[in-house]
């Protein structure tokens, strides 16, 4: 079963999306079973279960017990690698 990140945005439509599709062609060229999904604010509640780790490039997110990343690196792509090391790193450990 692949693991699962959560990337949430105000709306879940552009930005959000824009990040999960990042993130996915970065795990799939390094071969790693992850999975990230776009999520809006509104939805986060509900799918927040259902993941091992969230991606925000929203502020004002509710509390989470969920780890959480800031989502702006993966957004404008400025500390990238540093950000998508620390992410693969914390999905590893959940192995």
């Amino acid at each position: 079963m692949s693991s699962r990140v959560l990337v949430a945005c105000a709306s879940g439509i552009v930005t959000a999306n824009v990040v999960a599709l990042r993130l996915n062609r970065e795990f799939r060229e390094r071969g790693l079973d992850i999975h990230a999904v776009a999520c809006d604010r509104g939805r986060l509640a509900a799918e927040v279960g259902h993941a091992d780790a969230l991606v925000s490039v929203v502020r004002d997110l509710p509390r989470s017990d969920i780890k959480t990343f800031n989502g702006d690196p993966f957004l404008t792509g400025v500390g990238f690698k540093d950000a998508f090391e620390k992410l693969i790193e914390y999905m590893a450990s959940l192995r």
